[in-house]
């Protein structure tokens, strides 16, 4: 919930404000802590836990106010490659942390993305491996 909840107010509203990198900054660890603890896991009754998620993949009829892990992870990764096609790649490759200053509409730190985008390709790679 912390990963795909982290724009929902107490009251149980999602905040439409809340900006996309201060989303992602809260977002990553917690993507690190499931890679970590959760999918990377040996125990067949962890696994088995995780992939009886009612939140991991998204349902054929699924209500449009829920969110879904996977279906976050692909829209993270699709607004992050939106984001860089508007910057000059020679200037950014190979310094991915010249990206924590860039700012644009989505946000002020455009290195918070990266790094939730870093943490989705390992949690891929374990959950598909």
């Amino acid at each position: 919930a912390a990963i795909l909840d982290s724009d929902v107010s107490e009251t149980g509203v999602r905040n439409p404000n809340m900006k996309v990198d201060t989303i992602h900054c809260v977002q990553t660890p917690w993507i690190r802590l499931l890679t970590e603890v959760y999918l990377s896991s040996n125990e067949t009754a962890i696994m088995g836990e995780v992939l009886e998620s009612t939140r991991l993949f998204e349902p054929l009829h699924s209500s449009e106010d829920q969110k879904f892990l996977l279906v976050e992870f692909a829209q993270i990764v699709e607004m992050f490659t939106e984001r860089l096609s508007h910057l000059d790649v020679a200037k950014y490759s190979g310094n991915p942390e010249l990206l924590d200053s860039v700012s644009d509409e989505f946000g002020d730190g455009l290195g918070y993305h990266y790094r939730a985008v870093e943490q989705i390709i390992a949690a891929s790679v374990v959950l598909f491996a």
